[in-house]
């Protein structure tokens, strides 16, 4: 999606400040929700590490699928 392109056409400025903050939610988001499942195996680094990457993988796939998808 092109936002300034959007800006242009429509003169609507909220746009990227919105999305700016929507990623940093979601970065929040990510982080604490793959945080509590790492520490959860802990003491074992390995599987808590290997918990956490799989954790993110699959939140980021899920948000690619959104970001994809036409806002109807």
């Amino acid at each position: 999606m092109d936002i300034e392109k959007i800006k242009e056409e429509t003169g609507n400025s909220q746009l990227l400040p919105i999305f700016q903050r929507s990623l940093k939610n979601q970065e929040r988001y990510l982080e604490d929700s793959c945080r509590w499942r790492y520490l959860q195996k802990m003491p074992n680094a390995t599987t808590a590490a290997i918990t956490y990457k799989h954790c993110e993988i699959e939140i980021l796939e899920n948000h690619i699928k959104v970001l994809q998808r036409p806002l109807n």
